[in-house]
C-alpha cells in the first residue's frame, strides 16, 4: 500500500484547526481522514514553525525554505502591483531602477509616499556611483595640482573657476 500525500495547505489548514481553533485531533482526523500520527505530526510541526512549516519539500527555517518564502512573497506582490514578478525580482536583486511608474505602484499598493521610493532608488543609485568612482577615481595631490586660476567671464560677476593640471 503506497503512502499518501497531502498538499501542503490541507496539513497547514488542519494543524490550524486543531492549535488555533481548538478542535480535537480525533475530530479533524475523521473529517479528514488523516491518522493520528500524522495529524499529531503536522501540529508538531505547525507548533514548532508556524508559517514556514509546510512549504514543500525544504526543512523549514532553510535558506531554501526563506528563498521560497520570498519568491511567492515577490509574487503576491507583483499581482497586486499589476507587473511582472521579474520586474519585482530585478528591483529587488538591484539590477532593475525604481521608476517612477513602479514608485507610484509601490505607494499605492505598500503606504508610502512614492518620493519615499524613489529616494531609495536614488540613495542605492549613489552608493553604487559612489563605490565605483573610488575605485576609478583617485585624489589629485598638491604637487600635481599646479595652480588655480580666477576668471571673471560674465557682467554679474559669478566666478568660474579652471583647474589646471601640469
Amino acid at each position: 500500500m503506497g503512502y499518501r500525500r497531502y498538499d501542503p495547505d490541507v496539513k497547514r489548514e488542519a494543524a490550524r484547526m486543531v492549535v488555533e481553533e481548538g478542535f480535537g485531533i480525533r475530530d479533524v482526523e475523521r473529517n479528514l481522514g488523516i491518522t493520528c500520527g500524522v495529524l499529531k505530526g503536522w501540529v508538531q510541526k505547525h507548533r514548532e514553525h508556524q508559517d514556514a512549516a509546510f512549504v514543500g519539500r525544504v526543512a523549514p527555517g532553510s535558506p531554501k525554505a526563506e528563498l521560497k518564502r520570498l519568491r511567492k512573497e515577490n509574487e503576491r506582490l507583483s499581482k497586486a502591483l499589476h507587473v511582472s514578478a521579474r520586474r519585482i525580482n530585478e528591483i529587488v536583486l538591484g539590477k532593475r531602477a525604481i521608476t517612477a511608474d513602479t514608485a507610484l505602484r509601490l505607494a499605492k499598493g505598500l503606504g508610502r509616499t512614492p518620493q519615499y521610493w524613489m529616494g531609495l532608488q536614488l540613495a542605492q543609485a549613489q552608493e553604487a556611483l559612489g563605490e565605483r568612482l573610488e575605485r576609478e577615481i583617485r585624489p589629485i595631490s598638491r604637487e600635481r595640482q599646479g595652480g588655480i586660476r580666477r576668471q571673471r567671464n560674465d557682467s554679474a560677476g559669478k566666478r568660474n573657476v579652471a583647474l589646471l593640471l601640469e
